[in-house]
């Protein structure tokens, strides 16, 4: 997924609060609407964890599956 961060104050708070770091919601940046609220305006922080923790466990999959090979090559290459 491409999803567009920014930090931003929100219209309530001063520029001495320290900034939130979010997804941006609008037409003209990148969100899925699969991480939309329903409403719209917001993002739906549950859709967003569990898409990540899917993406880190099959990162961690391309891994192990990496060291594998590598391990393989290195030993084929001491024969």
């Amino acid at each position: 997924y491409n999803m567009d961060i920014a930090t931003f104050n929100y219209k309530d708070e001063s520029s001495d609060v320290a900034e939130s770091v979010g997804a941006v919601v609008g037409d003209s940046y990148n969100l899925s609407n699969r991480f939309l609220s329903s409403d719209s305006m917001g993002v739906t922080v549950d859709n967003v964890v569990f898409s990540l923790v899917a993406t880190v466990q099959k990162q961690a999959q391309q891994i192990s599956e990496l060291i594998a090979e590598v391990t393989a090559l290195k030993i084929k290459n001491k024969e």
